[in-house]
């Protein structure tokens, strides 16, 4: 079964929670312009079915987990956020 969250604009606050790995069904997230600061989990790995990621417009900060570079995202969306660094060679 497909599994996609579609939460814009619902002004989420905080960071975003390590325990969503669990979620391994999850395709599509999308959180454009909520309120979510703090670091992207390197716990986020784990899901394995996530093809879109979308988490523009927010407070993100830090910078890309390198064990991201297992997941299978088709899209990534990040800009207007803090994120610094670069792309770690293990997502290429």
């Amino acid at each position: 079964p497909q599994l996609i969250r579609y939460l814009p604009d619902l002004n989420f606050t905080g960071t975003l929670p390590s325990s969503w790995s669990s979620m391994t069904s999850l395709q599509s997230l999308l959180l454009q312009s909520s309120s979510i600061s703090g670091t992207l989990p390197a716990s986020w790995s784990a899901l394995s079915n996530l093809g879109t990621l979308i988490l523009f417009n927010n407070e993100i900060s830090g910078t890309l987990p390198e064990d991201w570079g297992m997941l299978s995202l088709i899209t990534l969306t990040l800009s207007q956020n803090q994120i610094t660094g670069s792309v770690p060679v293990e997502w290429l």
